[in-house]
């Protein structure tokens, strides 16, 4: 029920002692040098991190990638490339790690280094497990195999077998993957690799408790906790943890079972393992079914389901397949270019020869005749020609001498036309046999033959069909159609287009056609080839695929205009202040919102109404993100307009609380949040007093006199998240601004924003052009800000959503 999806396949290292990391990191410091060493010193670190602080590990993994391509260091990059890889495979986003996995692999490949190209199999083949696609999870695993027994790397080669005892387990194959794990234990006993026998006791015991022999399952387990513990292989225990819970579950020892699964969750929630949380919230929910606590049961199923959906979407399984299949077909196209470019040698050879023989018998021909003139002449002449006739013989003897060697060349020709009709009876046969539909054309697009293949996919014997369509242009009529063909004859260039017709029997058929222009030694078209693949089931998935798409984006384009109408309306915060407003979702909708309010004072007597300006960056961005910035806008409504607390803290530490509260983030694993700048600003005769609090973000405001931009920094903690937050309170910090000063606000999205080069647009980058243009106004601030952003992103993809604002007091 539970093992498939922890055996581990992977032959990523596992986690390095601290004494280890602080070195690395205290060499880092010290050697700030742009060089080779400081890559190699940001790829060890990455390399021990990824598990236990994957952001982290992607910041020092950018830098090496960064310095990699400034220094030209191929390995160092193909390296923090597939480390960038690693990362997001541990965040689930297994589209983005298999694009940096074989952009790695490309590296690797162009440097020959044969090592990081086992790696880069190794690391592919570990998606296409998760996605069960077993065939392609054993074809890299075997190719990373014959690399690693190449170069004899002993420990490479043990993960090799170990992975294809996962795959071979996940079809059920149990003595298959047992004989796997054995000679996996073998190897590892030999080089005294602690880490892979403590994961080759657990493997085997799992094919044990499969195979209900829970007694010598135990007996293992036992030994790889004990070895993982000493290695302090926590994922391992993490994971051995969990089979002596569905062992004893196995057994009905329920008591047992809960004890050793909640160690797992311990151990899987510290070092956030969301493939193992999943599991144990799986195996929880029928531990507590068994018991008959169907409520708890409830929850852990609920849990589990939301890490499923979360981690194994079904589209990011499609990416993956469409992006193989895009790789490979590069790959293959290449090929046939290469073919196609000795095939055109080839047949350049061919016109040459027989150029070549064509002028022999003309020469043959001419001397012949001048031979019968010779003899003629020496008839008649007297003795003195006899020199001559005999200069003559000799010269026609080399000549036929030449012939001789000529009609040998003609005899080699002869072979190779057998060759070439045997290999073309071969055609034939392929021909006959393929379920594509193959037509062979005249110049002018005439059919002159059809194969078996037509008569399937139309219906139509060949009189028939070429009756109905006596050429191709009538088969596809449609004007878009006929601009491919045309361009096919005019351009001499193969073309690919996609039509539809009628077949014999009324049903609509759709075709993908690859026509391809053949030429005589002139390089004129004499015959047109075409190949017609049946894409009717294809073009049907489409279909259903672009409608339900379509469905989707309009529901999403509804949620953007409701989104958009509880932001404050642009003409409301132009009557009060000079302000610009920077508002770019990643998505349609946004996850980051701007709300403002005019508050009445809680004081009768007292005659001054705060005002109150807040900017929020939400947990994700998209869908989820919109959903949290809906609460957020609801939450500052009812707290600071219905409930009247104009403290910004106390604001914000409600909001904490009352989101905690909604989400029940309390009793369940759900961890969405804000980041939040929210400001209070009283009015007074030459002053605007601001009162200003924040969870994780900046205030940024510039005083006139001072002549330079101000950083204060909010408070580090989120408002909900309660899985990740810091116990300290939120507090106000006030600040004086007079008429002219400026602040802005901000969230973290335009300072992430990376260009090509996948450096950030960054704090400094943005202060130094607010800077040089903070005596202009704010609309050509805001002009200025975007023109420089635009060019810095260029054709690179918006990481996140963005958000800036300005207010001239």
């Amino acid at each position: 029920m539970f093992f498939l999806l922890i055996i581990s396949i992977s032959s990523l290292p596992v986690f390095a002692q601290l004494n280890k990391i602080d070195s690395l990191e205290n060499l880092l410091q010290n050697h700030t040098k742009e060089d080779t060493i400081r890559v190699i010193l940001l790829n060890e670190i990455a390399n021990e991190k990824y598990r236990t602080e994957t952001d982290k590990t992607i910041l020092y993994t950018e830098e090496a990638y960064s310095i990699s391509v400034q220094t030209n260091y191929s390995k160092g990059e193909a390296e923090s490339l597939r480390l960038l890889g690693i990362c997001h495979y541990y965040k689930s986003n297994y589209p983005l790690a298999y694009e940096y996995y074989k952009q790695s692999l490309e590296v690797a490949e162009n440097i020959n280094n044969k090592n990081l190209i086992a790696k880069c199999y190794n690391n592919i083949g570990l998606l296409y497990w998760k996605q069960e696609n077993f065939a392609e999870a054993e074809n890299y695993s075997l190719k990373s195999l014959k690399i690693n027994e190449e170069l004899n790397n002993q420990t490479e080669i043990a993960w090799c077998l170990t992975n294809l005892g996962g795959i071979t387990f996940g079809q059920k194959k149990y003595s298959e993957a047992l004989n796997y794990y054995q000679k996996t234990l073998e190897v590892s006993l030999s080089i005294n690799n602690k880490t892979l026998i403590s994961n080759c006791y657990k493997n085997i015991g799992i094919i044990y408790s499969q195979e209900k022999n829970y007694n010598e399952a135990l007996k293992y387990f036992q030994e790889a906790l004990n070895l993982s513990i000493e290695t302090d292989d926590k994922y391992v225990t993490c994971q051995t943890y969990i089979n002596f819970g569905n062992v004893y579950f196995k057994m009905k020892n329920y008591s047992l079972a809960l004890d050793y699964t909640n160690k797992s969750m311990t151990i899987a929630k510290e070092l956030d393992f969301l493939d193992l949380l999943k599991i144990n919230h799986e195996q929880l929910s029928e531990i507590y079914a068994a018991t008959n606590n169907f409520q708890k049961a409830y929850e852990h199923q609920l849990i589990f389901k939301s890490l499923s959906d979360s981690i194994f979407k079904e589209n990011n399984l499609q990416k993956i397949t469409v992006k193989e299949y895009q790789y490979q077909y590069e790959k293959e196209k290449q090929l046939i270019e290469l073919e196609q470019q000795k095939k055109d040698a080839i047949n350049e050879q061919e016109v040459e020869k027989q150029r070549s023989i064509r002028n022999a018998y003309f020469f043959g021909f001419i001397l012949t005749v001048l031979f019968l003139i010779a003899l003629s002449i020496s008839f008649i002449q007297n003795k003195k020609a006899h020199r001559n006739l005999a200069l003559q013989k000799k010269q026609i003897e080399e000549k036929n001498a030449e012939l001789f060697n000529q009609q040998e060349e003609i005899v080699e020709q002869a072979e190779e036309l057998k060759v070439i009709n045997q290999e073309l009876e071969k055609l034939s046969i392929v021909a006959s046999e393929t379920d594509n539909a193959i037509f062979i054309m005249d110049k002018n697009c005439k059919f002159e033959w059809v194969n078996e293949g037509c008569k399937k996919l139309y219906g139509y014997e060949f009189n028939d069909f070429i009756q109905k369509y006596p050429d191709i242009f009538t088969l596809n009529p449609e004007p878009q159609t006929k601009e491919s063909i045309l361009k096919c004859i005019d351009q001499k260039e193969s073309v690919i287009y996609q039509s539809y017709t009628e077949s014999n029997s009324g049903e609509i058929i759709w075709v993908q056609t690859t026509l391809t222009p053949i030429f005589d030694y002139k390089k004129s078209i004499t015959k047109i080839i075409a190949i017609n693949s049946d894409i009717s089931k294809l073009k049907k998935i489409e279909n259903e695929l672009k409608n339900k798409n379509e469905s989707i984006n309009g529901s999403i384009r509804y949620a953007k205009t409701i989104q958009q109408a509880i932001l404050p309306e642009s003409s409301e915060l132009d009557k009060i202040f000079e302000n610009f407003i920077i508002f770019r979702p990643k998505d349609v909708v946004s996850g980051d919102f701007y709300w403002f309010s005019k508050t009445k004072n809680k004081n009768a007597e007292d005659k001054t109404h705060p005002y109150f300006f807040a900017l929020a960056d939400c947990t994700g961005h998209g869908v989820p993100g919109a959903f949290m910035s809906m609460i957020g806008n609801t939450l500052l409504n009812e707290i600071v307009n219905e409930k009247q607390i104009y403290s910004p803290k106390d604001v914000l530490t409600e909001m904490d609380n009352k989101l905690i509260s909604a989400l029940h983030q309390d009793k369940t694993e759900n961890i969405n949040g804000m980041d939040i700048c929210l400001c209070r600003l009283d009015f007074e005769e030459n002053t605007c007093k601001i009162t200003f609090s924040a969870a994780k973000r900046h205030l940024f405001y510039y005083k006139k006199v001072e002549k330079e931009i101000i950083t204060l920094k909010g408070d580090i903690k989120t408002v909900g998240g309660i899985h990740f937050r810091n116990e300290t309170e939120f507090s106000n910090h006030e600040i004086f601004l007079k008429k002219g000063d400026i602040m802005y606000l901000c969230s973290d999205g335009i300072f992430d924003q990376n260009n090509k080069e996948r450096k950030r647009f960054g704090k400094t980058q943005i202060l130094n052009i607010l800077t040089e243009n903070i005596d202009k106004k704010l609309e050509e601030q805001k002009t200025e800000l975007e023109l420089k952003l635009d060019k810095w992103q260029g054709e690179e993809p918006q990481r996140d959503d963005i958000t800036f604002i300005g207010i001239k007091i």
